[in-house]
């Protein structure tokens, strides 16, 4: 299975309470392997004897992790059961949505008799098929099976070798072809004049500095130097499997709860698969300490500004519905990416007269109660 940089790493065997975990790894490997298993964690935790009192340290904690990969793929592959039904018959029309999406809003072009995106420097990337998802999914299908559970059942595919400024022009064009059909997600009709003043209209610079300067995939802000966080062309030239790497040369995979209102601040906890709902009113950093620190967000992180695009795009053409264009409403906060030469946050949100801007702040900072994040999972 491929590394991915956001996930939490598997607990480190001398620090288990073999206790604790009896019934799972009985469930899994049956008692007598499971005593065995549990002798090993013993026996590289302390000095006492155990039925492999002959062997090193090292050997038993290599015979440690190999039980504990045969656990994980015992477990991928149960998950795997419960998610084939769904991989043969649903998946194939969510994909197929996606890649029209792209195909409608004039992203997808053609180089050598295959449909693709190219970035800014004119490099392809070709649209991975449906059965190469279909692959990937199957390599993580523990994951995506417990954040399935966890509500994480709605699917996007992000062109992210496009610029920024490809996405927004898309957004704007579908926007100014339909005046008087959309509507904030109150429900409550948007009336559109013409012109990039408009409310609904998407603005692509901050303070004059374009989008494209982003960095990505900060983990926390305790930045010593700018080589840290990688550029977009240097996302884009990352081996596949290598962090901070794409799901596919120059696309994201991803998952995202079908519920895309971000819960209110006072709103009780109602975990669903174990995992509460994220809640408003925290700062970008304190958002940032939670993914981190709570393994119920295991896996997950925040958006990029390419990926928002994406999503937003999704819920104005599939939805006619402006993702966060609520005059006076919230604002959603990327910690996906990271403005380096201003030292901000991006944010998307709307000014008074409803225009949808893309702004930025500073991470330790919260402007309003209103304020919150929405997380992915990445293939």
């Amino acid at each position: 299975m491929l590394p991915n940089p956001f996930e939490k790493p598997l607990p480190q065997m001398s620090e288990t309470d073999p206790e604790k975990n009896r019934e799972i790894v009985e469930a899994f490997l049956g008692k007598e392997r499971a005593a065995k298993y549990a002798s090993v964690i013993q026996g590289g935790a302390g000095n006492e004897k155990t039925g492999a009192q002959n062997k090193s340290t090292a050997e038993l904690m290599d015979e440690a992790r190999n039980i504990r990969k045969q656990m994980d793929k015992l477990g991928n592959e149960k998950a795997l059961q419960k998610l084939e039904p769904w991989l043969e018959n649903e998946f194939h029309d969510e994909y197929q949505r996606q890649i029209n999406l792209l195909e409608m809003r004039g992203f997808l072009e053609t180089q050598g008799g295959r449909r693709g995106i190219a970035d800014e420097q004119g490099n392809f990337y070709p649209v991975p098929s449906v059965g190469s998802v279909i692959g990937r999914i199957k390599e993580k299908a523990a994951i995506i099976q417990e954040k399935r559970a966890q509500g994480f059942e709605r699917f996007l595919l992000v062109p992210f070798a496009c610029s920024p400024n490809k996405f927004v022009d898309a957004y704007n064009e579908y926007v100014e072809e339909h005046p008087d059909d959309l509507f904030q997600r109150n429900g409550k009709p948007v009336s559109l004049g013409r012109g990039t003043g408009d409310p609904a209209m998407m603005q692509s610079t901050i303070f004059g500095s374009p989008v494209r300067e982003s960095h990505y995939f900060p983990t926390n802000y305790d930045f010593a130097e700018e080589g840290e966080l990688p550029t977009k062309e240097e996302v884009l030239a990352k081996k596949q499997g290598s962090s901070n790497s794409l799901s596919f040369p120059g696309f994201q995979m991803l998952f995202l709860e079908n519920d895309l209102e971000m819960e209110e601040k006072y709103m009780p906890d109602i975990p669903d698969g174990g995992r509460s709902r994220i809640k408003k009113g925290k700062s970008p950093e304190e958002y940032m300490q939670l993914l981190a620190g709570s393994q119920q967000y295991a896996h997950e992180r925040g958006l990029t500004i390419e990926e928002y695009l994406t999503l937003a795009l999704n819920e104005l053409v599939y939805g006619r519905k402006i993702l966060d264009g609520d005059i006076g409403g919230h604002a959603c906060m990327l910690l996906g990416s990271f403005f380096l030469s201003i030292d901000c946050v991006p944010y998307i949100s709307s000014d008074r007269t409803g225009v949808v801007f893309i702004g930025s702040r500073v991470s330790n900072t919260l402007m309003s109660e209103d304020d919150g994040i929405r997380t992915v999972v990445q293939l």
